[in-house]
């Protein structure tokens, strides 16, 4: 737990001694130890940091100065920045008390980048260090992959044409088993006639027989048709003979 004074940081003291360290600016060095020492500076080294922050805590130093000297970390790839995560790259590496074998540590350090925004630098930290985090262990930008399909739909798919589809069935109707169709309702109801189940039905021989008036209006019908009438008068240019005789069929025909 940090105490009144703060979080706790270590670091070795060889780092004064190693030459990429010693080839930095003196800006660039004590930016390096406010970033390894700063109160946002968690165990993995990978954390939420703002520009800003550093402008406030050295007032004193001018900002293109600062700017220069954060631009040194990053090309010496001593620190990484996808705003708004600061990663100091051998920072866990360097930690005294990181043993990579210790479980609990692993667990507390995905639990820690669980909690960062997800850039792809958090993402390069995990795997570096093989640290498990996301539901599934994965990296949040790992790409979600859809269930295949089989070959031959993919290839309906891409040339856009309906596939084809093959049934079979079996039928038990009348039609299938070729049996006769009783057509003895339909009879029936043309006709009008009532009749029992095993009573014949009666086909009509003919037309049925017209009337008296029927046949004299269906004459002058016909006369008219053979142009018999001519505003009232008959046409006397017309065998009349053989326009009756025509008509006369339409006539009722008595019994002998």
């Amino acid at each position: 737990m940090p105490g009144a004074k703060g979080a706790y940081r270590s670091v070795y003291s060889a780092i004064w001694d190693d030459p990429e360290f010693q080839g930095f600016s003196p800006t660039a060095q004590l930016i390096f130890l406010h970033l390894r020492t700063s109160k946002e500076c968690n165990f993995p080294c990978v954390f939420v940091w703002y520009r800003s922050t550093l402008y406030e805590r050295m007032p004193m130093m001018d900002q293109a100065l600062i700017d220069a000297g954060i631009e040194e970390l990053l090309q010496a790839g001593w620190i990484r920045y996808d705003r708004p995560v600061l990663w100091i790259t051998k920072g866990l590496k360097n930690e005294p008390s990181f043993v990579p074998s210790n479980e609990k540590q692993v667990s507390g350090i995905a639990n820690i980048i669980r909690t960062l925004p997800k850039v792809r630098l958090v993402s390069d930290f995990a795997s570096m260090y093989d640290i498990p985090y996301g539901s599934s262990g994965s990296p949040p930008h790992a790409p979600m992959q859809a269930p295949s399909m089989p070959p031959s739909i993919q290839a309906s798919m891409r040339a856009g044409k309906q596939g084809k589809g093959k049934g079979s069935g079996s039928g038990k109707g009348k039609e299938d088993l070729d049996l006769p169709v009783d057509n003895s309702a339909q009879s029936a109801s043309a006709t009008g006639a009532k009749h029992g189940p095993d009573e014949p039905v009666k086909a009509s021989s003919g037309p049925a027989p017209l009337s008296v008036a029927e046949a004299q209006r269906q004459l002058v019908e016909k006369r008219r048709e053979l142009g018999l009438y001519s505003g009232g008068k008959e046409r006397q240019n017309i065998d009349l003979s053989n326009a009756i005789a025509d008509v006369d069929k339409f006539l009722p025909k008595e019994d002998s």
